[in-house]
């Protein structure tokens, strides 16, 4: 007989007893259990929608990241070309005052 063979006999009688009516005393507990466990269910459905939540605020937050980069190098590229323009403007200026 393997070690298995105890295990399984154990599982099948305790299915067997949990299918068993229980005494009053024992409906009450099992009652509680019973309200427990649903309890216990919500709180998982609730953490699960809040983790899609926070999945989503992070989406959000890595997508304002990224067009705030784009935003800082257009910027930047505008700077540039404004500097140019003035170069450009300043120097056709002090060639048209000589």
């Amino acid at each position: 007989m393997s070690q298995r063979e105890p295990e399984v006999e154990r599982v099948e009688r305790a299915t067997r007893e949990a299918r068993e009516p229980l005494p009053r005393e024992n409906a009450a507990k099992a009652s509680a259990i019973t309200r427990a466990i649903q309890h216990i269910e919500e709180v998982i459905a609730d953490l699960k929608g809040a983790l899609e939540e926070m999945e989503l605020a992070l989406e959000l937050v890595e997508e304002a990241e990224r067009q705030k980069l784009d935003d800082e190098r257009e910027i930047n590229a505008l700077q540039k070309a404004l500097e140019r323009v003035n170069r450009f403007r300043g120097g056709s200026r002090s060639q048209d005052e000589r």
